[in-house]
C-alpha cells in the first residue's frame, strides 16, 4: 500500500501542473477501502499506538492535524488555511495536497510548506446554502467533471471524499469527523463557535484562526442524509467512527 503510493507520488512530481498530478490518482484503488481521519475531539478517544497499527497497512487520509497523529502511515495529507498548524513531514511516500481561496496562499505554501497538489476552492462567497452541502449537487465534486473545487464546506467533502472516488474505493470509513457542536441554543445561526479539537490549539497559526458558524454545523450535519444515499447510489458504503457525530443516523456507526 505505501510503495504503491510512493510510485504515485513520484509519478506526481515528473509533472508540472496540479491538475496534471491529480490524474495519476485515477482507479488506483480501485474497490479498497478508504480511512479518512479528521481531528475531532473523538480522535482522542483511540489509543494512538492502536490506531497506527490498525492503519498500517490500509489507505489513509489525514484531514490537518490529525496528521501528527498517524504522520507515520498517512497516505495523503491534506490542509487548507483554516486552522493551520506547521508540520514535520517525517514519511517520504505521503502525498500533501492543499486547496486555497487566495492567491496569496499559494506563495507562502511554495516558500514553506511541502505540496504535490493545489486546488482553488470556488463558490465560497459567504452564503453557506450555495455551497455543495446547502445545494446538495454532489455531483459537482468530482475530479472527473472538474479540477476546481466548489466549496463543500471542508476538506472532507472538497478535497477527501472526492480523491477517494476517483481513486475507485467502494468504501469510506470516517474517523475523528464530529462535525461540530450543535447545542449551542443561546446562539443565532451566525453567531461563530469554536469546538473543541483533538489537537493543541496554540499551534495554530496568526491569521488562520477559524471558528465555525452554528449555521455551517447545522448545514453539515443535515447534508449528510443526502451524501449517505450519493455515495449509496454509486455503490460506495460510509462508516462513521465517532461517538458524537450528529449526522444521519442511518450512517453506521462503527468501533475499529
Amino acid at each position: 500500500m505505501k510503495s504503491k503510493i510512493y510510485d504515485i507520488r513520484r509519478e506526481m512530481n515528473s509533472l508540472e501542473s496540479s491538475e496534471d498530478r491529480i490524474k495519476c490518482l485515477k482507479d488506483t484503488f480501485i474497490g479498497e477501502t478508504m480511512y479518512i481521519v479528521a481531528a475531532g475531539p473523538s480522535l482522542k478517544t483511540i489509543d494512538n499506538n492502536y490506531l497506527i497499527n490498525f492503519l498500517k497497512d490500509k489507505l489513509t487520509v489525514s484531514i490537518k492535524q490529525s496528521y501528527d497523529v498517524i504522520k507515520e502511515i498517512t497516505d495523503i495529507h491534506l490542509l487548507n488555511f483554516c486552522n493551520l498548524s506547521t508540520y514535520s513531514q517525517i514519511n517520504e511516500h505521503a502525498i500533501t495536497g492543499w486547496t486555497v481561496w487566495d492567491p496569496n496562499q499559494i506563495n507562502w505554501i511554495v516558500q514553506n510548506c511541502r505540496c504535490d497538489f493545489i486546488c482553488d476552492v470556488f463558490r465560497n462567497n459567504n452564503d453557506m446554502s450555495k455551497s455543495v452541502a446547502g445545494v446538495g449537487d454532489w455531483d459537482a465534486l468530482l475530479f472527473d467533471k472538474q479540477y476546481s473545487r466548489p466549496w463543500g464546506p471542508g476538506l472532507m467533502y472538497e478535497m477527501a471524499i472526492p480523491l477517494g472516488i476517483l481513486m475507485g474505493v467502494k468504501k469510506f470509513v470516517l474517523i475523528g469527523w464530529d462535525i461540530g457542536t450543535i447545542d449551542h441554543k443561546e446562539m443565532d445561526n451566525s453567531s461563530h463557535v469554536w469546538d473543541y479539537h483533538s489537537y493543541d490549539e496554540n499551534r495554530i497559526l496568526g491569521g488562520t484562526q477559524f471558528k465555525m458558524s452554528r449555521e455551517e454545523i447545522l448545514l453539515t450535519v443535515n447534508s449528510t442524509k443526502s451524501l449517505y444515499y450519493w455515495l449509496k447510489e454509486k455503490n460506495i458504503e460510509l462508516e462513521i467512527v465517532s461517538d458524537t457525530n450528529p449526522g444521519y443516523k442511518n450512517i453506521p456507526r462503527i468501533k475499529i
